[in-house]
């Protein structure tokens, strides 16, 4: 009888055992206890290690405050029915393990504190927490609302290097003490993909970097200190755009305080005298080098967008071909009704298996001091063609003014690659030299949807240009 009494108690036993673990799903370590590091802190963003005594598997939480002097048994109380009403319970598990606070506020004392805490929600264990202090966010930038950006329209303007006259956007700035400041503009759709304090940093580091450091400038041809009337260096595409002043002190470090303002510039009616460009072109140089190009309206009265250029079976390199893609570039509409070729980047590029980095443009030839080779600067003029008559001109080469004075004649234009690393650049075929008989082959048609011209895409390397 005591041996049936003995198993009944065993199986007893056991079912409420059972029983209890079926409630209970969590064994948590009591005893759990939590040890911190001393905090790392580089500006607004803080490295904390966190350990503890208990195994790989146990979990934990941590979370940080700024009610350093608060209760810390109220303060995990109320943390943890926080994130049970989230409904999001998101545990630590290991030891040791490296905590990232990022883009705290900048000068703020904060605490961080570490718990045991189950999935369930269950706090257990010996909490611990640490103090530390944020510094100044040497990367923040912000807006100063002293200054006053206002675009003034646009004005015509004798250009210093050529004697002629130029269209150029004005803008006014309402500058109290007359502080130093960088001003440029860029394109409203940057605001997309990058925050306005994206861009001013950006913007700091090309200052530093490039305009001061790379091409050694001076801080005074490069910023302003005055109420003057600030001229861009040419006429802009119509559009909207953001214009941003960024303060500088006077060893050119950024004050890091800017001021920003959208503005628009409307789209021109084209006149005739623009429309006569439209089309396609046939293109004989001096030396027959040959092919058709399309001028396409760009902006109404100021810009083309050149199709086609050294595209075609016949060429030693047909580049619709070899990119996959046209590589359309500006061409601009003069005043007199003509219309001018300039040196442009249009994309950087990789040739063949090497991963060598190449940039892509319009570019021209010329002899410098006996030696001939291609000009790789952008933005300089190559060749020019008064108005067509009859639907044929003819464009004629520029003249390239060096620092020694000596006026150059540009002899040809082409297609050209240089590197990023090293001096020798490539060429795909034959240029096309001076002068160019152009004849208009066919009248200019709004492409279809469908019919639109594969167009190989262009890469940025900077989204800001002054």
């Amino acid at each position: 009888m005591k041996n049936i009494i003995k198993v009944l108690l065993v199986s007893l036993m056991t079912t409420v055992l059972f029983g209890c673990e079926k409630q209970e799903k969590e064994i948590l370590n009591q005893n759990l206890e939590i040890t911190l590091g001393k905090p790392v802190v580089n500006g607004i963003n803080v490295r904390i290690r966190v350990d503890h005594n208990g195994t790989a598997t146990d979990p934990w939480y941590g979370f940080y405050t700024t009610d350093v002097e608060g209760d810390e048994t109220v303060l995990i109380a109320a943390e943890v029915e926080r994130i049970k009403a989230s409904g999001e319970i998101k545990v630590n598990v290991g030891s040791p393990l490296v905590i990232n606070l990022k883009k705290l506020k900048e000068d703020t004392e904060y605490k961080y504190i570490a718990f045991g805490l189950s999935e369930a929600g269950t706090y257990y264990g010996i909490p611990a927490s640490v103090t530390f202090k944020t510094q100044n966010d040497l990367d923040a930038v912000h807006e100063c609302s002293d200054w006053k950006i206002s675009y003034n329209g646009r004005k015509e303007i004798k250009d210093e290097a050529t004697g002629n006259s130029i269209e150029t956007e004005t803008f006014l700035i309402d500058n109290p003490g007359e502080k130093r400041f960088y001003f440029t503009t860029f394109e409203e759709f940057y605001l997309e993909s990058y925050s306005i304090e994206d861009i001013v940093r950006g913007e700091i580091e090309y200052i530093k970097e490039t305009l001061l450091g790379e091409y050694k400038m001076d801080i005074n041809d490069i910023s302003h200190t005055d109420k003057a009337p600030i001229l861009m260096d040419a006429r802009q595409m119509s559009g909207n755009y953001v214009a941003i002043a960024i303060g500088l002190n006077n060893d050119g470090t950024a004050t890091r305080y800017y001021s920003s303002s959208k503005y628009t510039i409307p789209q021109e009616t084209a006149t005739a005298e623009y429309n006569a460009w439209l089309g396609t072109w046939n293109l004989k140089g001096a030396n027959n080098q040959h092919f058709e190009i399309q001028l396409q309206p760009l902006d109404n009265n100021y810009m083309y967008a050149v199709r086609l250029w050294e595209c075609g079976d016949h060429l030693e390199s047909n580049i619709y071909k070899y990119f996959g893609g046209d590589l359309p570039f500006p061409a601009y509409y003069m005043e007199d009704g003509g219309i001018e070729f300039r040196s442009t980047a249009i994309s950087d590029i990789t040739v063949g298996s090497s991963s060598d980095l190449y940039v892509l443009g319009l570019y021209g030839n010329l002899t410098y001091n006996n030696e001939h080779g291609g000009l790789g600067i952008a933005d300089i003029p190559l060749g020019r063609a008064s108005k067509p008559v009859d639907n044929k001109a003819s464009i004629e080469a520029c003249y390239v003014k060096f620092d020694d004075g000596q006026n150059i004649k540009v002899e040809s234009m082409q297609f050209q690659a240089y590197p990023y690393q090293g001096e020798q650049y490539m060429t795909f075929n034959t240029p096309m030299k001076f002068p160019i008989a152009m004849e208009k082959t066919e009248e200019y048609k709004e492409p279809t949807a469908s019919a639109q011209t594969k167009t190989k895409s262009i890469k940025m390397n900077r989204i800001l240009s002054k």
